[in-house]
């Protein structure tokens, strides 16, 4: 798109604001606005044309062929005469009509998965098939066309049960980290490369990843008025049942969610400071869990 300053003075708070129509019924929906990019030039010199390349992608939805489609500039600044310090200028626009029949860019596409599968697609379609896990895991699959470069993501996290396991308590957990008379340590199987409270990598944050560090935990640290430290083993207890193949419904699963995002932001510092209706969700959370635990959710 070219755009002079056909005025005096350089352009003050040069803006274009796109507008993209179709003519089909009712005439002129509006598909889209869009911001032209302006930085390679955002201030024209008087009788300076400056030249802004753009590119305005339509969903197959909204292609038509044969239709007609129309682009309006709305080109502002703030010291146009006449309209000093308020942004003024002309709208001028152009249409194009597309072709009776479309000439899709590609004719098929080839889609490339992270589980090794590949196919071909010459319309919009899906495919299902079957993966077979060994091992507990969060694990991200990945779809790439491979004409363009563009990927999609899924997530989905494994844990294998071989029959039906019940919830184990923080006292069970406690006892059996490796810190109490002759009951084996069965925490740090279970914690791999270890188990977060908090969002992965949050500020707040905790990596376990000892069963040293686990024990510590599940004793409230040694604080069990502070209601965070509570949380924390309750989490904890939580996430080692989770992976010991225990069932947790979905509102569990959301309840642990709601905690590790609280828990990226606040640690067992942050108890005196936070407001009385954040203590009421953390200790709600914490029963919850508490009863999870327990076997009663």
């Amino acid at each position: 798109m070219t755009v002079c300053n056909g005025g005096e003075f350089a352009t003050e708070n040069l803006t274009v604001l796109l507008e993209l129509r179709d003519g089909l019924p009712p005439p002129n929906d509006l598909i889209g606005t869009y911001t032209l990019d302006l930085s390679s030039n955002p201030v024209l010199d008087p009788g300076e044309v400056g030249v802004y390349p753009y590119r305005i992608d339509l969903t197959p939805e909204q292609v038509h062929a044969g239709g007609t489609y129309k682009v309006t500039a709305n080109v502002k600044i703030t010291n146009h005469s006449g309209h000093l310090g308020t942004p003024f200028g002309p709208s001028p626009s152009a249409t194009t009509i597309l072709p009776g029949t479309l000439t899709p860019l590609y004719e098929c596409i080839n889609v490339d998965d992270t589980n090794g599968g590949s196919w071909m697609f010459s319309d919009s379609g899906s495919v299902k098939y079957n993966v077979t896990f060994t091992e507990n895991g969060t694990y991200v699959n990945t779809a790439t066309i491979m004409e363009t470069g563009q990927s999609a993501n899924a997530t989905v996290t494994v844990v294998i049960q071989a029959s039906p396991v019940a919830p184990l308590t923080i006292g069970y957990w406690k006892t059996h980290a490796g810190f109490n008379g002759n009951n084996d340590d069965v925490v740090t199987e279970l914690l791999g490369t270890g188990i977060w409270l908090g969002t992965p990598g949050g500020e707040d944050s905790i990596l376990v990843t000892t069963a040293e560090q686990a024990f510590r935990i599940l004793q409230f640290n040694g604080a069990a008025s502070n209601g965070i430290n509570k949380l924390y083993a309750q989490l904890l207890a939580a996430k080692l049942n989770i992976l010991n193949g225990a069932y947790a419904s979905d509102e569990v699963l959301d309840m642990i969610s709601d905690a590790d995002e609280f828990l990226a932001t606040h640690d067992a510092s942050s108890w005196t400071s936070i407001t009385k209706p954040e203590k009421q969700e953390v200790l709600s959370w914490m029963s919850m869990l508490d009863k999870y635990n327990n076997g009663m959710l």
